[in-house]
């Protein structure tokens, strides 16, 4: 689902955009890119809580409790703060 999410996303942009966004003066690319890495820091920290901190919590480890605690809330803020690129980039032209 992420895979397709993220597939989407670039098709999405290159219909709008017609190339990749290269221009970093304009702030609708400029803010483009900028989710475009908060995306993939947010599915880095999910691969991360799925295979590294998942697996630890079999072993009930109060460390890797408050970890995979600490990571769902990176990932929590990462989601609001691309929320809140997108709105911000969604009223302004691609031009």
């Amino acid at each position: 689902a992420v895979a397709v999410v993220i597939l989407t996303g670039v098709i999405n942009g290159g219909l709008i955009l017609q190339r990749w966004p290269t221009n970093m003066h304009s702030p609708y690319e400029l803010l483009l890119v900028c989710k475009t890495l908060l995306v993939a820091v947010m599915v880095v920290a999910a691969v991360y809580n799925r295979y590294r901190l998942v697996p630890q919590l079999a072993h009930h480890s109060p460390l890797a409790q408050q970890r995979t605690i600490a990571v769902c809330w990176l990932e929590l803020g990462l989601a609001l703060l691309v929320i809140a690129l997108v709105s911000l980039f969604a009223t302004l032209s691609p031009n």
